[in-house]
């Protein structure tokens, strides 16, 4: 009787371990449920096939209750039976109660098993704890169980699908350590993981690793390394893996290849290698896809290939493939950079013809294609015809409308939307504020102008130099040159740093104004550290007293902050020092002018205009005469060549900066200090050859028989 029973037992524990394997958890459960009417009594092997047919079959809650079950039935559960609980946990995307029967393994003095780990930590992977996951993976040798292939793989696929590139590594790096031999899927996941974080370097290295460790690379291996390619524009090496490397390796490429490729092109600007790619692939015998068409058509848009984006979305529904919104919005914008806006207006249209409905970017592509001249009208119909289909509009498409009411002259439609943004909830940027900053210049509004510049920091934007340097310029032309110069000196405590743009603002607004307050300007400058400007304003002073010493002071306060000097700063200098009679100065800032000329292709271009003119003959002849009536002075006699360099280097700077219309200002510039040749100092001697040293004339100095 109980031989009877026992057989009648394994008859139906097989019965239901095969419903299991046949994902027939119901007809599983139903045998398990009639076994005391069979005269069956369920043991641990009953329990166990029915957790484990429940777990095939997602049914997380079951298993468990048939878990408790055993334990109120006294039927001691085994490691199968918590294996089999916590895979169907994993199953059901319970990682929490699958770390809770690990943890109660050993309260039934049951050791884990690589299974159990393996399970958990595809739990862990399956729902984002990558950290628990390679938590898992660190605890199993110290319960002295070896990871395997399966376990390293769940924990690299737990990382890889949220970008983990460093700690997949490292996984693969541990595997080397405790010899698990890594398998194709394994070095799969690690490339895809280093393709979507951007490493395509390290995709590559993963890829040639393949043939090393004895690993045949398939389909999945080159198109996860093309695609590593593509995402960082890499498109030749993209074009070898597919031409060369997956012929050489005896893969077929697919349609994931070519698109991969194809998108590698399309983002290098490589449009030409995109459209012959395309091309080739009916002759490779596949079959291009939506995403194909869509590669290709953005392709055409780096090219500016209009007519053919237009044929390529036309042939689509003749080889069976529905274009899409991308491909009506690539293409839209294809045209859209052609100056062909009625054909982006057309394709907008189109789309609720063919059943798809236009977005935000559709919208927004077409808007920007049209002409700001005679399009703007059409631009803001758009704008209203995109709410009225509620889509809603985004700060890309608001900014959009604004720049091409700027450009127009339309600044109270410009300020209107801006307004409008805000009324919206929509958080308006630099590009929108700048807009409407431009819109207000073109309409010689400077107040409003101002009054957008102010709002912009009430809304937690900060503004940049562009909107700095639009409200200078514009203050300058109303005329309003103290606001220019308080704009100036006002952005370095909003740490924005003022450009060449900036400064030229700033002076014309000060040369417009008809008369200069000259000392607070310059205090201006000097406090807010703009001593180039300073320096342009000193130079046009009409007060020659003491101007020198202004120079000097800015000059060093620009070597206190290592700023380096440049044209601007050099002929604003020697300007003001001519004006003031300050020849040792105006010596240094030539012999500085002409050392930093040889690596600065403006400085160099500065000092060699004088050339152009053709003045070098009325030159050599006032140096002549200068040279005839130089006598020895200190022991020292000076050549014609040391006379030649010192009038180049004067006529070179002060002929460049509008000074001396004439050779003989020039030359008397230069000789406007008698001591000049009469070497005084040994210092002044020194200084001279200083910019000597410096300049690249033919220097001849010899000593006289008295020395």
């Amino acid at each position: 009787m109980a031989d009877g029973r026992r057989l009648q037992q394994t008859i139906v524990n097989k019965a239901i371990s095969q419903c299991g394997k046949a994902s027939e958890w119901q007809l599983a459960l139903e045998l398990f449920r009639g076994m005391p009417d069979a005269s069956s009594v369920a043991d641990v092997i009953s329990y166990s096939a029915s957790i484990s047919a429940c777990a095939r079959g997602e049914q997380w809650t079951s298993a468990l209750q048939l878990l408790e079950d055993m334990h109120q039935e006294r039927v001691e559960a085994n490691l199968i039976t918590y294996n089999a609980a916590i895979s169907a946990c994993e199953r059901g995307g319970q990682w929490l109660l699958a770390l809770e029967l690990l943890s109660k393994m050993p309260v039934g003095r049951l050791a884990a098993d690589v299974i159990s780990y393996g399970s958990c930590i595809s739990a862990c992977g399956h729902e984002g704890q990558w950290p628990v996951a390679l938590q898992l993976l660190s605890e199993m040798p110290a319960r002295k169980i070896n990871p395997n292939v399966i376990t390293c793989s769940a924990c690299i696929s737990a990382c890889e699908k949220h970008g983990r590139w460093q700690e997949v590594l490292k996984v693969l790096s541990k595997m080397r350590v405790v010899t698990v031999r890594a398998n194709t899927i394994t070095l799969n996941s690690a490339i895809s993981v280093c393709e979507k974080a951007g490493q395509w370097s390290r995709a590559l290295e993963l890829l040639s690793e393949m043939p090393r460790a004895k690993l045949s690379r398939d389909t999945i291996s080159f198109n996860a390394s093309i695609s590593a390619c593509a995402t960082a524009s890499e498109w030749r090496i993209a074009l070898e893996l597919l031409l060369v490397g997956m012929p050489a390796a005896s893969v077929a490429s697919n349609v994931i290849s070519y698109n991969a490729a194809i998108t590698a092109c399309d983002r290098a600007g490589a449009w030409q290698m995109a459209m012959q790619l395309f091309t080739e692939m009916p002759m490779m015998h596949v079959r291009p896809d939506a995403v194909s068409f869509n590669s290709v058509l953005s392709a055409c848009e780096a090219g500016g290939c209009w007519h053919l984006a237009l044929a390529l979305l036309g042939d689509m529904p003749f080889v069976a493939i529905e274009a899409d919104t991308i491909s009506y919005n690539s293409c839209i914008l294809t045209c859209a950079r052609s100056g062909q806006w009625e054909w982006g207006l057309h394709l907008l249209l189109q789309m609720s013809d063919v059943g798809l409905g236009a977005d935000v970017i559709s919208y927004t592509t077409a808007m920007s294609g049209c002409d700001a001249a005679s399009g703007w009208e059409t631009a803001l119909r758009l704008f209203q015809l995109m709410l009225a289909a509620r889509v809603e509009a985004n700060v890309f498409s608001f900014n959009t409308c604004i720049s091409l009411c700027a450009t127009a002259g339309q600044w109270s439609l410009a300020i209107q939307l801006l307004s409008e943004m805000a009324s919206g909830s929509i958080q308006a940027d630099e590009l929108s504020f700048n807009a409407a900053i431009n819109a207000s210049e073109k309409g010689a509004r400077w107040e409003l102008a101002l009054l957008v510049l102010s709002q912009m920091a009430a809304s937690d934007i900060a503004p940049d130099a562009v909107s700095f340097n639009a409200c200078i310029s514009f203050c300058a032309r109303a005329g309003r040159w103290p606001l220019s110069l308080y704009l100036l000196t006002e952005m370095p405590s909003l740490a924005i740093q003022a450009d060449a743009f900036s400064f030229s603002a700033g002076l014309n607004a000060c040369a417009g104004a008809g008369q200069w307050s000259y000392n607070a300007a310059i205090s201006a400058c000097e406090l807010g550290g703009y001593w180039e400007l300073a320096l342009q304003l000193l130079a046009e002073a009409k007060h020659q007293a003491e101007q020198w010493r202004w120079v000097l002071k800015l000059l060093q306060q620009m070597e206190s902050v290592h700023v380096q000097a440049d044209v601007i700063s050099y002929s604003a200098g020697v300007r003001a020092c001519d004006q003031g009679g300050c020849w040792q100065l105006l010596v240094r800032f030539l012999a500085e002018l002409q050392a930093a000329s040889g690596g600065n292709e403006d400085l160099a271009a500065f000092l060699l205009r004088w050339q152009e003119d053709g003045v070098a003959p009325m030159v050599e002849i006032a140096a002549a005469k200068k040279w005839r009536q130089t006598k020895v002075h200190a022991g020292f006699v000076v050549s014609k060549f040391c006379v030649h360099g010192t009038i180049f280097l004067c006529l070179a700077a002060l002929r460049c900066v509008g000074i001396g219309s004439g050779v003989g200002r020039i030359v008397d510039s230069c000789w406007r200090q008698p001591e000049f040749f009469g070497w005084a100092s040994s210092q002044q001697y020194r200084l001279c050859c200083t910019i000597l040293k410096h300049s690249r004339t033919v220097v001849t100095l010899r000593a006289s028989q008295s020395f």
